[in-house]
């Protein structure tokens, strides 16, 4: 069907495909509509796709689609909206309230720019590339990632937003990211690195059993897997040291952190490695030593100390590396 200039339509039950001719087109279509065979061409970039109601939308199945700067989805369709984006789609997809608030799943692509900007729902997206970005709208966002598409842009807006992690390997978020909450790092066969790029007040969940690398985020909380993990926090952090033997390494401008479960004896017992530029040896750490209740305080200076819970200071001896 070949649309005048500027036009509205609303497609019916019946597979057809659109042509636009140079106007600004709105397209309102359902999951029916979004079959093999089917090509929707707006009439320039500046026309809209809307997509109505529930079920299953793959645009990868389409024959063709271009020339519409955004798609609309709803999230409040039944059932909830199941969609596969596109190679080479590379637009703006927004989920709206068209039938009220619910729930979606969006399914990224490689070789996708797309721009995900998610509603008040219950919305997950599983990303498909680095190159796609997704923008929070104040509800439940759960993102889904490995390590090779985490480098997306994420940037949240209110509610909660966690990012769940898959497959091991190094991860460090894009330093534009803003406003996740959570971070799960879930069990693979392969190590964890992870970095939080720039994202400050994130708590980091290692559900793993391998040797991860955690570094925090400021005013963030860790929480070790049970694996013996290497974690450097940042200023502000409390961490959970986990089953495993932990490390918790120290570098310049540390911060004020907070250390729970610190095993201080037995076989798996857990350690503290500083930069000999901090402290040179048991000497020098023993003198910003002091014990405080049931907690042992390591003070640098007014600006970085080290807070174990329920650890006394004479059992740390063991338990301490100058590299």
């Amino acid at each position: 069907m070949q649309l005048d200039t500027s036009t509205t339509l609303t497609l019916n039950s019946q597979p057809i495909s659109v042509q636009g001719t140079g106007g600004f087109d709105t397209v309102n279509a359902t999951a029916a509509n979004i079959v093999a065979g089917v090509s929707l061409k707006g009439g320039n970039l500046g026309s809209t796709l809307n997509i109505n109601g529930g079920g299953v939308v793959n645009f990868g199945a389409l024959s063709g689609l271009s020339y519409f700067s955004a798609i609309n989805l709803d999230e409040g369709g039944v059932p909830s909206e199941t969609v596969t984006l596109r190679t080479g789609m590379n637009t703006q997809v927004n989920v709206v309230q068209t039938s009220g608030a619910g729930a979606i799943t969006i399914n990224g692509v490689a070789g996708d720019t797309s721009r995900i900007a998610l509603s008040t729902g219950i919305d997950t997206v599983n990303l498909g590339s680095a190159s796609e970005s997704v923008i929070g709208g104040g509800g439940t966002a759960i993102i889904n990632a490995t390590a090779a598409t985490a480098g997306a842009q994420i940037q949240a807006a209110g509610g909660t937003t966690t990012l769940s992690l898959s497959g091991g390997g190094a991860v460090s978020l894009n330093q534009s990211d803003s406003g996740i909450t959570e971070v799960d790092l879930k069990a693979s066969a392969g190590a964890w690195g992870f970095t939080p790029g720039g994202v400050a007040g994130l708590t980091i969940k290692d559900l793993s059993a391998t040797a991860d690398t955690i570094t925090g985020s400021a005013n963030g909380t860790i929480y070790a897997g049970s694996g013996g993990n290497t974690i450097t926090g940042a200023n502000g952090d409390a961490i959970y040291a986990g089953a495993g033997a932990d490390t918790f390494a120290f570098h310049a401008g540390f911060g004020n952190q907070t250390i729970n479960g610190f095993a201080a004896t037995g076989a798996g017992h857990d350690t503290l490695q500083f930069d000999k530029s901090l402290f040179a040896d048991w000497a020098h750490l023993l003198g910003a030593t002091t014990q405080q209740g049931s907690d042992t305080i390591i003070t640098l200076d007014a600006n970085d100390s080290i807070t174990l819970k329920n650890v006394t200071a004479s059992s740390l001896q063991g338990d301490v590396k100058f590299v």
